[in-house]
């Protein structure tokens, strides 16, 4: 079957896969114990192929003397090693954790996942076009082997004696995503699947600017990796109850086009999904205690259930409300509306909190702005449950021809100022590379010399540029007051054209420190880019960053 070129459907590619067939022989490379968790690092068979069988190597991790434990597999980003920290978070939390690697060849390790000669592109050195494109079939991509692995990662939890087999789930992170679909669509073995900063979509439109032949060979290839590899083919299978985990800002989700994949999800099958606010594609404390409290509601007290809340839009009186519903209002601790005004890429909204009314049992309304009547609206709703769960509604879209009875509101120059509260702030620094945070590091707002309030962090951003309630002229100046009890630097950056290809424009100013507030004024023109280029105009900037070594309270931000 080498380099035929075969259109595989979800169900036809893993028809004959049997994952229990062939023996494990795992071999134990060594065990050790911390904190009363027991680690031990295997090699176990993977898939057989025509030169040999793949070993998998991992960590499994479980508290020492535990038995029928719920079990968690791990599958890290693409492109990643095993993460022992996560592997300890999960573990010390009461589950049976397997980590495995999906790299495989490596100059710095001596363990890791060895593959025969004939898929030698699955070492992800070696991946090629095997990671991205489909060119013969869906067989002989990288994600068909790796998702191979996984499906033998379940065997091998599966057979251990301390786990509970009917309790058995997947954590899947970025662009691992589309192994977990595939793995929650074709094994029955698994319990519960939950994705965290992915894409459950993939675009598949064809190129453009190709000869003719070209285009139908692109045409061809693409419509193997949709029908065989692309995560929303097998969401339309999917028959393991499946959780969606992404910031609002994050920069891998495309939000609209995930939240219309997850709705391919079969009726009988549970789903949900939850979209935290002021979060990228990085996770706070409060983010991973959030997948833990859903892990552990369909894990370990499988008889419980939390439905998810549900959105929709009126206008009454000339504004735009936010309904919420839920269907168990006794469960309810809290209940809060986001919103946002259109923006070319949907990562870059400015979402706005709302605290909703209650208007009966089980229904809440909120009333939102609108600025420019030119531009559509979406809104969200996040509902707190009093066991500590928090689950998003479905994602609104308001059309135009609905807000042409609105009144808009008045626009402003003022960014923030102190009396406000720090909603329209997050963790984030275009010039640092921030890993998955285990640990708090919020943003909040403090007191300052003469008891003035400002918002306090080390890397404070806002997508406030990308939003239509400020007004931004191309040679508007950046105003802001800012305190730094020390003297150090400051960088004042913003982003472009967000997500993938952005372009990042810097400042470094000097903070004098001692108990003032500073004043900064920045132009365009001051910021300059990687190339040493200067920003024009604040036209096609979505995002507003501020970056210190220590703590900083800023106050006023302004565009005069």
């Amino acid at each position: 079957m080498d380099g035929q070129k075969i259109v595989y459907s979800p169900i036809s590619l893993w028809k004959d896969f049997d994952a229990e067939a062939l023996p494990l022989d795992t071999e134990e490379i060594s065990v050790e114990e911390k904190d009363g968790i027991v680690y031990s690092y295997v090699y176990f068979n993977g898939n057989e192929y025509q030169d040999g069988i793949s070993r998998i190597y991992g960590v499994f991790a479980r508290k020492k003397d535990a038995s029928n434990l719920p079990a968690i597999i791990v599958l890290d980003e693409i492109g990643q090693r095993i993460k022992p920290r996560e592997v300890e978070f999960w573990a010390k939390r009461g589950y049976a954790v397997l980590s495995f690697d999906n790299m495989g060849e490596s100059e710095e390790l001596q363990d890791f996942t060895k593959y025969p000669p004939s898929v030698k592109y699955a070492n992800f050195a070696y991946s090629g076009r095997h990671l991205t494109n489909c060119d013969t079939n869906a067989k002989e991509t990288c994600f068909y082997h790796w998702a191979a692995n996984a499906r033998r990662a379940v065997t091998f939890v599966a057979r251990q004696s301390c786990v509970d087999v009917s309790s058995i789930g997947l954590i899947a992170y970025k662009e691992s995503t589309v192994i977990a679909c595939m793995v929650g669509a074709s094994d029955d073995r698994l319990s519960v699947c939950a994705t965290v900063f992915g894409m459950c979509y993939q675009d598949v439109e064809v190129a453009r600017g190709q000869t003719n032949s070209e285009n139908a060979e692109s045409s061809d290839e693409r419509e193997r990796w949709f029908a065989g590899i692309a995560p929303q083919s097998y969401l339309l299978h999917m028959k393991t109850p499946f959780l969606l985990c992404t910031g609002a800002n994050a920069a891998l989700t495309d939000l609209d086009k995930t939240y219309e994949a997850m709705c391919l999800i079969p009726k009988e099958t549970p789903w949900a999904m939850w979209i935290a606010n002021r979060l990228l594609d990085t996770g706070l404390d409060y983010f991973v205690k959030n997948l833990d409290k859903w892990l552990e509601l369909h894990l370990k007290n499988q008889s419980a259930k939390v439905s998810m809340p549900s959105a929709s839009y009126r206008v009454l009186n000339k504004k735009l409300n936010v309904i919420a519903r839920v269907k168990d209002d006794r469960e309810i601790q809290s209940v809060a509306v986001y919103y946002s005004h259109e923006a070319k890429n949907s990562s870059a909204r400015n979402w706005v909190e709302k605290v909703p009314q209650k208007l009966a049992d089980g229904i809440y309304r909120a009333e939102v702005e609108i600025y420019d009547k030119t531009q559509g609206c979406y809104a969200f709703c996040n509902v707190t449950y009093k066991n500590g769960l928090t689950l998003s509604s479905n994602l609104v879209d308001v059309p135009l021809e609905s807000l042409a009875t609105v009144l808009e509101s008045q626009k402003t120059k003022i960014i923030y100022n102190g009396g406000e509260s720090d909603g329209m702030f997050q963790v984030y620094a275009p010039n640092s590379c921030v890993e998955t945070a285990y640990e708090e590091k919020l943003i909040t707002t403090a007191k300052g010399p003469f008891g003035i309030k400002g918002v306090k962090g080390k890397r404070i951003a806002t997508f406030a540029l990308n939003d239509s309630r400020y007004i931004k002229g191309d040679d508007s100046i950046l105003a802001f007051d800012i305190y730094s009890k020390d003297g150090q630097d400051l960088t004042i950056s913003v982003v472009a054209d967000y997500g993938t290809n952005q372009k990042v424009y810097s400042l470094t100013k000097k903070l004098v420190g001692g108990q003032m507030w500073q004043k900064v004024c920045v132009a365009p023109y001051g910021l300059k880019g990687d190339r040493g280029r200067n920003l024009d105009s604040w036209n096609h900037c979505q995002v507003l960053c501020f970056e210190a070594q220590n703590d900083v309270l800023i106050n006023n931000i302004v565009l005069t």
